[in-house]
């Protein structure tokens, strides 16, 4: 529910130790496209550095049990692993 070309519609805060929407709504789902990752690396959206930052972490770990076919090109297969890593952080609470 969150990407880098919502920041005014959808703003992130801090509240009680955790980023929320327009100050109450929890985040369910960020888009990591390159607009995104773009917004949180230059710091014009940092209070989504560390899902990214658990993001890559992740994916990297995960990295050799994936061919470049199943990143690359198969599409669905990506979006299955975003929102199974989404899945954990939530969980986790990050």
């Amino acid at each position: 529910n969150i990407a880098g070309w919502n920041t005014e519609i959808c703003s992130r805060e801090l509240v009680n130790h955790r980023v929320v929407i327009a100050g109450s709504f929890p985040i369910v789902f960020i888009h990591f496209n390159d607009n995104t990752i773009r917004e949180i690396l230059s710091g014009a959206d940092p209070l989504l550095f560390n899902y990214y930052s658990f993001y890559i972490e992740t994916l990297k770990k995960y990295q050799k049990h994936f061919s470049k076919r199943d990143v690359y090109i198969e599409r669905p297969t990506l979006d299955r692993l975003k929102l199974a890593l989404w899945q954990v952080v939530t969980r986790l609470g990050i």
